[in-house]
């Protein structure tokens, strides 16, 4: 599983993407004014109020996955926005078919918790 930061809200505002696996400060904060918008999502991990977490794979991406997969010829790629800590991501990596999965998140926390929670995905 790859995982990235972005520290902006709009790709077409200057969007700076890290690769958040490489460590704590591979990501550094920007000050600017789209990165600010990521604070209440940044308090709400800092103060581990992330109740939308759920411990399952959901229901709907396990039912419907075999048949998206049907469409492909090749191993697809598969993008995940605003992944958080979502255990959809580990479960996709561990689909033999699947080439492989790409996480996005504005909040660092999230992308490393995911990662501590699955050290062999990194």
């Amino acid at each position: 599983v790859a995982l990235l930061a972005s520290s902006k809200s709009a790709p077409d505002d200057g969007e700076k993407i890290c690769d958040a696996s490489a460590g704590p400060d591979a990501c550094p904060e920007t000050g600017s004014e789209a990165a600010g918008r990521l604070d209440v999502w940044r308090d709400r991990w800092a103060h581990n109020q992330t109740g939308w977490h759920k411990t399952e794979v959901h229901h709907v991406l396990r039912e419907h996955l075999p048949q998206l997969l049907s469409f492909t010829p090749h191993p697809p790629r598969i993008f995940v926005p605003l992944c958080g800590k979502t255990t959809d991501m580990a479960f996709l990596a561990g689909i033999e078919y699947v080439g492989e999965v790409l996480g996005l998140d504005g909040v660092r926390t999230a992308l490393a918790t995911f990662a501590e929670e699955h050290p062999a995905l990194g």
